[in-house]
Parts: C-alpha cells; sequence; structure tokens
C-alpha cells in the first residue's frame, strides 16, 4: 500500500545568543512542559547545524499529518520565548511512502 505523508518539521538552535547554549536538562524539561502536553506523537532528531557562520547543536521535532501542526507551530513559538531565539525553522515534506 502506497501513501502521500505530509510531515512537519521544527528546527531549533541550542545556542542562546552570547548567553551559553540550551543543556540537556533545559532540554529535557522543555519537552516534558511544552512538547508532550501538545503532541500525541513526534520523531526528535538531534544534529549539527550552522546558524549566521556559526555551528550549533540543533534539535529537529518532526510530525506526520496536519492535525498536529498548529500545536507544532505552538513548540517553536514556545522555545523562542523560554531561550531567547532569533527564529526557528519550519519545514514540511511531502512524500510517497510504502508499508510492507
Amino acid at each position: 500500500m502506497r501513501l502521500t505523508l505530509e510531515t512537519t518539521t521544527l528546527t531549533v538552535g541550542r545556542n542562546i545568543g552570547d548567553e551559553g547554549t540550551v543543556t540537556n536538562q533545559m532540554l529535557e524539561q522543555f519537552i516534558k512542559d511544552e512538547v508532550l502536553t501538545r503532541l500525541e506523537y513526534a520523531t526528535i532528531t538531534h544534529g549539527m547545524g550552522i546558524y549566521k557562520g556559526t555551528m550549533e547543536a540543533i534539535v529537529c521535532f518532526s510530525v506526520t499529518g496536519r492535525q498536529y501542526e498548529d500545536a507544532l507551530f505552538e513548540v517553536g513559538e514556545a522555545y523562542k520565548r523560554a531561550f531567547r531565539q532569533d527564529s526557528v525553522m519550519y519545514s514540511c515534506d511531502m512524500r510517497e511512502v510504502s508499508f510492507k
């Protein structure tokens, strides 16, 4: 069976300007307080990114299905407020997938 699924991803940086970084403990608490309360499911991916010429650790929160997009946008706004971010990135990907 083939389906077309839409995945929306919120990508956030872990640098806090000149004030340091979002620690693992801070991130875990944010996930408990803001992500788990809004999303029934998500895939969380850790990686590295570049913002304004500086490398930084990043976290991506991905959800499949349009019904969770608004909640993911709320998570992004909460992250910006909590960790004084200039911006966060949202991306949307539509793919044909198969389940066997």
